[in-house]
């Protein structure tokens, strides 16, 4: 069953970084943000301390860390930026996960993308 999962997550990782190489950053992790939404119940599941999986973490991990560094500048580019910036998205997705989604995507994309802003 959670192999299942792991398949799902990883082509949704693939789908969401075709759509940040066509779209850029902001519109792809609204984009990444709606499919949580549709799928709500599969990421509360995901994100719950009942549910343990590695792979799908690091999927989602290694998705925010090529849309974060789709935002830096190249020569800007910094590994350290990237990994600090992913691991904060990736707990404000949890945060608003856990807390319901009462946020809409764009909201939280707005909220990831001011805090990016200020580096």
């Amino acid at each position: 069953m959670e192999r299942h999962y792991e398949d799902n997550c990883r082509k949704g990782v693939e789908q969401i970084s075709s759509h940040c190489r066509n779209y850029g950053f902001e519109r792809a992790l609204t984009y990444f943000l709606q499919s949580m939404v549709e799928n709500q119940d599969f990421y509360e599941m995901l994100s719950s301390d009942n549910f343990e999986s590695e792979a799908m973490h690091d999927n989602i991990i290694i998705l925010l860390e090529q849309l974060v560094s789709q935002h830096f500048p190249a020569e800007d580019t910094d590994i350290w930026d990237i990994k600090f910036y992913s691991s904060a998205i990736k707990g404000i997705i949890d945060f608003w996960i856990n807390s319901g989604m009462k946020q809409s995507p764009e909201e939280i994309c707005h909220l990831c993308t001011e805090r990016l802003k200020c580096k």
